[in-house]
Parts: structure tokens; C-alpha cells; sequence
């Protein structure tokens, strides 16, 4: 067997045009601070042992759907398809019963 090297991967993620339909810029994250991963369907019964800390977080769905538009940018029709994925999310997963942390 042939040692194979691998080079240091750059922690971050790529930004998505939502209205555009593809990717756009990526963005760099420090790989020394803690990486948080977040979204409605995070949260999960496979994720949930391997975080140090679990939260659950809910908001009215308008303060939900700004704070998706201030990262994102418009997500147009995509907010109803990801509402039903967060319905099937929570009734298979039950996120909140799987967190340390509820607000």
C-alpha cells in the first residue's frame, strides 16, 4: 500500500444562491475558534453525540425567515419547501428533547 498525503483542508463553507440556483463565494472560517453549525435540521439523533454542546433555539417564523434573508439573501418559493423539511425534521428527530440548551 502507497502512503497517500493529504493537504490541510481550510475550514469554511460556500454561500448559496438561492433565487440563482448555484453556488457563490466561499467563506474562510478560523480554524482555532469553536465551529458552530446551525439550521433547523442540525440537530439530530446522529449529530447529537457528537457536539459538545446541543442547543435548540425557535423564533416566530418572521424572525426566522429575516434572519435567512439577512444571511442569504431572498430564498423566494424555498422558504416553504425548507418549512415542511423542518416539520418532518422535528417530528422525526424531536431536536428539542435532544438539547442541553432550550430558549
Amino acid at each position: 500500500m502507497v502512503p497517500v498525503m493529504l493537504e490541510p483542508v481550510a475550514p469554511g463553507y460556500r454561500r448559496y444562491d438561492w433565487i440563482g440556483g448555484r453556488p457563490t463565494d466561499w467563506v474562510m472560517l478560523d480554524p482555532r475558534e469553536p465551529i458552530i453549525i446551525e439550521g433547523s435540521g442540525a440537530l439530530t439523533r446522529a449529530s447529537a453525540p457528537l457536539a459538545s454542546s446541543r442547543i435548540w433555539m425557535d423564533a416566530p417564523e418572521p424572525v426566522r425567515r429575516q434572519a435567512v434573508e439577512v444571511r442569504d439573501g431572498p430564498v423566494g418559493d424555498w422558504w416553504d419547501t425548507w418549512a415542511a423539511q423542518e416539520d418532518r425534521h422535528i417530528a422525526e428527530n424531536d431536536p428539542e428533547h435532544l438539547a442541553d440548551i432550550v430558549r
